[in-house]
């Protein structure tokens, strides 16, 4: 459930190598430095340069902004005595986190990749999700430091905590708000296990989309500031029942805004 950043071995990581571990541990269940050979001195960011505590920041970020999905997908787990980490493939460096999200590992200082797709559904880049990958396919791709090959499932429902500039998810006044980025293909639903607290209680909170006809619906135990994140690519004429819309022309991203328990939006 975890890779320790910079590693535990006998050679202390190089600033590449200590980024890649940042990034892989960032994309799974539970994010953890190293804590062997001298932690103090190999283990964080701060002992390489600048630009790798900023990116270390980054993925801090971003593995906080998933602990919602994370969360979700742990509970389901147990539930269903499964696992968060899925198909996980040695030979060619991959996994599957939960069941939205597909990671390839870079495990060395290279940064050109052979990506194999897993065979069911489409895949979207992660720092570009106007391109995607039919389910088999192979491709080749090379990732800046700053990146790491992170693709999330067409039709994916993914619930976020709200708090990052990630996508530009975070408002003055969105921050206690429950957020789910979508990614409509067909219909898709959600059953999200939402923490209640800081324990192992959660309430069920039920989200399903119908891209042909433009529907969310919404159902919870109790009245809940929902934001929706639907990635749209024109502008929507309006979004009925919504308290408050605005599409992102750049990243062609529609942000409705909700309160309630139990209700419709339809996108128009």
């Amino acid at each position: 459930i975890a890779c320790e950043i910079g590693g535990y071995w006998k050679i202390p990581s190089t600033k590449e190598q200590f980024i890649r571990y940042t990034q892989l541990s960032s994309f799974c269940p539970v994010m953890i430095n190293g804590g062997a050979l001298g932690a103090f001195n190999h283990h964080l960011p701060w002992k390489h340069d600048l630009e790798t505590v900023g990116l270390y920041r980054k993925y801090v970020a971003l593995h906080k902004e998933l602990s919602p999905y994370l969360f979700s997908t742990a509970v389901d787990a147990h539930l269903n005595n499964s696992t968060i980490i899925k198909n996980a493939d040695i030979e060619n460096e991959c996994h599957l986190l939960g069941n939205d999200l597909f990671v390839k590992v870079i495990s060395d200082s290279i940064s050109h990749c052979k990506i194999t797709f897993p065979n069911h559904g489409n895949w979207i880049d992660l720092w570009d999700d106007d391109q995607m990958y039919a389910g088999g396919a192979n491709i080749e791709k090379i990732y800046s430091l700053d990146q790491y090959p992170v693709f999330i499932k067409s039709g994916a429902i993914i619930p976020l905590a709200g708090k990052s500039d990630w996508m530009d998810i975070k408002s003055k006044t969105q921050s206690d708000k429950t957020t789910f980025l979508i990614y409509p293909n067909g219909r898709s639903s959600l059953v999200f296990h939402q923490p209640k607290g800081n324990g192992i209680e959660y309430q069920d909170v039920a989200v399903s989309v119908d891209e042909e006809n433009g529907i969310i619906n919404f159902n919870s135990e109790r009245k809940l500031d929902v934001v929706f994140l639907v990635k749209q690519h024109t502008k929507p004429r309006k979004v009925k029942g919504a308290d408050a819309y605005t599409y992102n022309e750049e990243n062609k991203m529609l942000k409705i805004e909700k309160s309630g328990t139990n209700f419709q939006l339809k996108i128009q």
